[in-house]
């Protein structure tokens, strides 16, 4: 896998946390405007405190709510596709040496540069960008033993646009 796109999913991954808590935000601002989609079902039967009076259920389901149980339900599965994402991503990163492990923490997690990045490795600046290359080249390949890796791929160009 090329250096760039390894890169590139190594950005997406630390960006997860942040596209998660914009997807519960959104989640959250649409329950507080619409808080009887959680009270009533799609199937009409109460699943909550809502409002005894079935009539009132009934128009309540029925005033425009549909879009914004799509939008829940898109937002759901947009999370548990970042939960995996994130879960696949992080193992490859536990896989590899901790020396790079580390290496890819400090330059994505923390955004430091090279010259902080050798003084906490103790190395020259050259030899800890041999050692990120040499980082990079190892996720790669274990990001390639990763099922659906190329999808994975796709969403990380696509939040880097």
């Amino acid at each position: 896998m090329k250096y760039d796109v390894v890169s590139t999913i190594i950005l997406y991954y630390y960006n997860i946390p942040q596209k998660r808590k914009m997807f519960q935000k959104e989640q959250l601002d649409i329950d507080n405007k619409y808080p009887y989609l959680s009270a009533v079902n799609v199937d009409g039967m109460p699943h909550g405190s809502s409002t005894s009076d079935p009539a009132a259920n009934v128009a309540i389901q029925r005033l425009g709510d549909i879009e914004s149980r799509t939008r829940l339900k898109e937002i759901d599965d947009s999370l548990k596709v970042l939960f995996m994402d994130e879960k696949h991503i992080r193992h490859c990163i536990d896989m590899i040496h901790a020396r790079y492990k580390k290496l890819i923490l400090w330059r994505y997690g923390g955004q430091e540069n090279w010259v902080q990045i050798s003084n906490k490795l103790n190395v020259s600046e050259s030899t800890a960008r041999l050692w990120h290359r040499m980082a990079l080249i190892r996720l790669g390949e274990m990001l390639e033993r990763v099922n659906g890796i190329r999808e994975i791929e796709v969403r990380a160009r696509d939040a880097e646009a």
